[in-house]
């Protein structure tokens, strides 16, 4: 049986443990070891176990694994589960005085002698003392494959050999059917000329023949149809019902003998209940070994070292879903990275650039304390060495929770203050990871928050990771001993990520060198310089709030040009390449329209490494505007299109609704010029709609990019985000802002997509 292991400690306990679980992506890599399963009752065991919380379990899955994968290594073929079917369902079926069919009964035949086969195969307690320690209790059950595989066909029909009886009524109506075929022939010879055609049809099992209608009083039987034109009716002959009335008789008499040995079949296996059953776990935890077996080779795993002590040492690591994105995707080979910790390092502070791979180095070191338990291989060089480990707890990622009215900082100190207080019960070795820890607040604060936190963690915590920028969570290896520094590398030549990790070398986020290489003046670095120190930093408006809680993700640049609109409605941009020579267009309208709206078009201009790509951010006129305005919109976007070849995107809030495109078309007009991306890929990009009160859904919000300039969508990455904290729960419409409650978001949902250039 595979294992399932539970916490014991408190609900509060399981359900923190689970979440890190989930935060780990741990369900997509069970979905790709699923995919190495023999069966479909496999591969759903798979999907539905647990992560064992016990040594002893843990222990025994790996070698388990290290078993079958030394066997099948020495095989010349392959260990094959050929023939083995999920049989549990209609055993419980039978032991509780059901009766299953003959092509259920037949799979458990199969099984059986598949299980036999196995057997031969794996069971050796010298070789292999775990396996063999469960494959001894396979039971035979000889018998029953053999009364079965004599009673059931290949195809699954029961076969005459099945009983006398049987067998006497299958020629008793095989010959009866001959004889009404021959009933049925001299009426077809006799009566030519009032028959459509000699085709003979089947009525609720009886034979009928195509009668003209105006032949029908000509002759006595049963009409069983008529043709859908009515000229024809399907007529069962008078001289042969009474045969037929034999027939089926006679079938429902064969019947009866079959549901007998079915019966008595189905009886077998209840009696044998408890053993097959025993089979059919015992093949699913062999199944279940062989598929970790499999899985660990692909990824190139090698036999952990496991041990209840807090010491890692992964070799040439590389996260096993980077490598499946990397085999099965065509993804760029992901980077091997080091892990050294010894039992006196408490506390690892990962620090360097943003998108350098701190995110990825966390997460890989907690799936692998999760592959650990599972019995399966790490991939990483020879003789890998880590820690069992069944208490796990993570924070990474945006746990923002605007219904709840919890920041992005409160959403993570309360997972965090959640942590403490399981630490405080745990049992066993404990693994904490942390994602830029203290990030989300004033600077000085988180800083000196964060080393409050890590030295809690150091006493409370058998090993801690946190990424973080904050210089002075750098100096703590200095003064204690139970900290230490590890940098992602950074190339300041490439402008790019090495993705590896430098143990004992703190990072920094190399801002000025990013600046520098994006042209900022020397004389004004070197005076920022002077100013890298602690110091209080306030956010003047909303946009500098989010720009600021996107710079660790590898955004540099943000720009806003204040319109005339009187309500102060504008378009900004955030983004990741620098934005150059940023610039209104004000729309010029029809004369009667030229005082009703003055949101401009914002355009502006990404300098990436290969390509120029002008951009554009439109907030049109609404619905609430006379049409012609959206069109005319769309008529100035589409000049400036026109004023140059450089590859274009254009986004944001259109303001055409359902009645609006079914006037004009509006889009189908546009997509002359643009490809359109809830046309061109995503027809059921529903979020991108705004909400009406007559609920109904609008397409308002798009992304647009330009036909023939060598820009393309990757259309399976175009999509809405939605969430529980942007979404309203009963309606599913936007969770629009209240700025009297001070909650929600906006009453549009964002739209994402991925651009090729």
């Amino acid at each position: 049986m595979i294992e399932k292991s539970y916490y014991k400690n408190s609900s509060a306990h399981r359900s923190l443990s689970e979440e890190s679980i989930r935060l780990l992506e741990w369900d997509n890599l069970k979905a790709q070891l699923a995919s190495f399963a023999s069966t479909k009752m496999g591969e759903n065991a798979i999907l539905e176990s647990k992560i064992p919380t016990e040594y002893e379990i843990s222990r025994r899955l790996l070698q388990e694994t290290i078993e079958i994968n030394e066997l099948e290594k020495n095989l010349d073929k392959s260990i094959s589960f050929s023939g083995v079917f999920d049989i549990s369902k209609n055993i419980e079926i039978c032991s509780k005085g059901g009766v299953i069919n003959s092509s259920e009964l037949l799979e458990i035949a199969e099984t059986i002698s598949a299980a036999k086969d196995l057997k031969k195969i794996l069971l050796d307690f010298e070789q292999r003392p775990f396996i063999s320690s469960f494959l001894n209790r396979l039971i035979d059950h000889n018998q029953i494959e053999k009364i079965l595989k004599i009673g059931i066909e290949s195809n699954g029909r029961i076969s005459d050999r099945a009983s006398q009886k049987l067998a006497k009524l299958r020629q008793e109506l095989l010959s009866k059917k001959s004889e009404r075929r021959i009933l049925v022939d001299k009426f077809i010879q006799k009566n030519t000329n009032y028959i459509q055609d000699t085709i003979i049809g089947d009525r609720y099992g009886r034979p009928v023949l195509a009668i003209k209608v105006q032949f029908a009083e000509k002759f006595k039987g049963i009409i069983h149809d008529s043709s859908a034109s009515g000229n024809t009716i399907y007529l069962e002959p008078e001289s042969i019902v009474f045969k037929g009335n034999k027939i089926a008789s006679m079938e429902a008499r064969v019947a009866g003998e079959e549901f007998k040995l079915l019966k008595e079949w189905s009886q077998i296996i209840s009696d044998n209940d408890k053993s097959l059953i025993d089979m059919s776990d015992i093949l699913l935890r062999t199944e279940h070994a062989l598929t970790r077996s499999r899985y660990s080779n692909w990824i190139g795993g090698y036999a952990p070292i496991v041990e209840n002590n807090p010491i890692v040492k992964l070799i040439g690591f590389s996260h096993p879903l980077l490598i499946w994105e990397n085999k099965k995707k065509e993804a760029p080979k992901p980077v091997s990275i080091d892990f050294h910790i010894n039992r006196n390092t408490k506390v690892v502070a990962i620090t360097g650039p943003n998108t350098g791979g701190k995110t990825v180095a966390l997460k890989g070191l907690g799936i692998a304390l999760l592959m650990a338990r599972s019995g399966l291989f790490i991939p990483s060089i020879k003789n890998p060495i880590i820690p069992f480990c069944p208490n796990i707890f993570v924070d990474i990622g945006d746990d923002q929770s605007l219904e709840g009215n919890l920041s992005t900082f409160s959403g993570h100190i309360l997972r965090i203050r959640n942590i403490l207080e399981s630490l405080n019960n745990k049992k066993g070795l404990s693994v904490v990871l942390l994602d830029e820890i203290g990030s989300g607040t004033d600077p000085s604060e988180g800083t000196a928050l964060a080393i409050a936190l890590l030295k809690e963690f150091a006493t409370l915590s058998d090993i801690t990771l946190a990424t973080t920028h904050y210089g002075d969570i750098k100096a703590l290896k200095y003064s204690d001993n139970r900290f230490e520094n590890v940098s992602v590398a950074f190339d300041e030549e490439s402008f790019k990520p090495k993705y590896t990790l430098n143990w004992g070398i703190p990072g920094r986020s190399n801002a000025l060198s990013i600046s520098r290489r994006i042209g900022i003046d020397e004389k004004i670095l070197n005076e920022a310089a002077n100013y890298l120190k602690p110091k209080e930093v306030e956010n003047i408006n909303i946009l500098k709030q989010l720009f600021t809680l996107l710079e660790p993700y590898g955004y540099i640049d943000y720009q806003l040009l204040e319109s005339k609109d009187k309500r102060g409605i504008d378009t900004a941009y955030i983004s990741k390449y620098q934005i150059l020579s940023p610039k209104l267009h004000y729309i010029k309208f029809s004369s009667k329209f030229q005082t009703k709206d003055t949101r401009p078009i914002f355009e502006a201009t990404l300098k990436m490494q290969k390509s120029t790509v002008k951009i554009y951010n439109a907030h049109f006129p609404s619905n609430y505007y006379d049409l012609q305005m959206r069109i005319e919109s769309f008529e100035a976007l589409r000049d400036l299109h026109r004023g140059h070849q450089y590859p274009s995107i254009a986004f944001g809030d259109f303001n055409v609704s359902s009645k609006d495109d079914n006037k004009y078309r509006v889009y189908e007009n546009q997509s002359k010029e643009w490809h359109i991306a809830h046309i061109d890929g995503c027809y059921s990009c529903k979020g991108t709609y705004y909400f009406n009160s007559g609920n109904s859904w609008d397409f308002l919000d798009s992304i647009f990019i330009s036909k023939n300039r060598g820009i393309s969508f990757d259309v399976s990455s175009i999509k809405v985000h939605k969430t529980k904290s942007n979404t309203y729960k009963d309606s599913g419409k936007p969770y629009r802002f209240d700025p009297k409650l001070k909650k929600g978001v906006s009453d549009h949902f964002a739209m994402v997509a991925k651009i090729n250039i």
